[in-house]
């Protein structure tokens, strides 16, 4: 679960801000409510990107299909959906209703919307490649078998090798692991976005040692085959 109390100290004022939008489209407000929440609204989002980014098993958000997120994009993705969701924040202000939530939550409601438009903004304005799913077996994708000096067959064989390596991890397995590996984080870090607290170190620890142990058994079982 993402922690998402850091705008919780921004509530009073952001209501404030959002009710005043709501008589009066001031651009000197909308300014003020951007800058009030836009670094921590970005930080939440961008967390839930990683960990969104990170589920092998999912294709979808919401019931909505999404491109898988790459490593290098999160950061400009993260960006994108920010400045969407205090724009669809601001933009819904005369439908805002205090006693039903306070104005930070009202724009981190908006943000599931504006995360799936900047991901498919994203991905189809910039071309940063042919958008895949999330599935497991797709994590073993290798090259194309006409780009690449390989067989079909060797392909086929390495492919299904790294999805039984994969299939061998539980999800917390697997999770530490590409987040180490393919997005660079630290033990607090991981620790963070998938348990909940920095001081969960030593679980990231032996999780990744289990899933080091799994890989290295597939690994020695791949080079066993004849």
């Amino acid at each position: 679960m993402i922690d998402n109390s850091s705008l919780e100290r921004f509530a009073e004022r952001a209501t404030e801000l959002l009710v005043r939008l709501g008589q009066e489209p001031d651009p000197a407000l909308a300014r003020a409510y951007d800058e009030l929440l836009f670094k921590d609204l970005y930080d939440v989002i961008r967390r839930r990107g990683v960990s969104l980014a990170m589920r092998a098993s999912e294709s979808t958000v919401g019931g909505v299909w999404l491109p898988r997120v790459q490593p290098g994009d999160l950061d400009a993705v993260a960006l994108d959906a920010t400045v969407g969701a205090l724009e669809r924040a601001r933009r819904t202000a005369d439908r805002f209703d205090p006693s039903r939530g306070d104005g930070a939550s009202w724009a981190l409601g908006a943000a599931g919307f504006a995360y799936i438009d900047a991901v498919r903004d994203f991905y189809l304005t910039r071309r940063k490649g042919e958008a895949v799913t999330t599935e497991p077996a797709e994590l073993g994708e290798i090259a194309d078998a006409a780009v690449s000096t390989a067989s079909p067959e060797r392909i086929a064989e390495t492919r299904a090798a790294l999805v039984d390596a994969l299939g061998r991890l539980t999800s917390d397995e697997r999770y530490v692991i590409l987040a180490q590996a393919q997005y660079g984080m630290s033990y607090s870090e991981i620790a963070t976005y998938r348990f909940g607290s920095p001081l969960e170190t030593k679980k990231v620890d032996r999780l990744l040692q289990s899933a080091r142990r799994k890989l290295a058994d597939a690994e020695r079982a791949w080079n066993a085959e004849p």
